[in-house]
């Protein structure tokens, strides 16, 4: 037998077995929870530079719309200047 030759017994060879099991579990589950982990800090940066994408175009409609009231403004102290009276 294998035994007799200086090789395993069954109960080694399962033995064996369920740890080399147990150990590629371990490295899946670990390998799972870093690629959630990398997934997770990829929505959050994803996030951020969403939320600054938003307030630069906040700022620009605000300098937009200051504008646009100063041309108004402009245009009607104009009228106002223009017009007898």
């Amino acid at each position: 037998t294998v035994q007799e030759d200086g090789g395993l017994s069954p109960d080694e060879v399962r033995k064996i077995r369920a740890q080399e099991q147990v150990r590629v579990q371990v490295q899946r589950e670990e390998k799972e929870r870093q690629e959630r982990e990398k997934f997770h800090r990829q929505m959050q940066l994803q996030a951020a530079e969403d939320a600054e994408a938003r307030r630069q175009n906040q700022k620009r409609n605000m300098k937009a719309i200051a504008f646009v009231v100063g041309v108004f403004v402009f245009l009607v102290v104009m009228i106002m200047m223009i017009k007898p009276g």
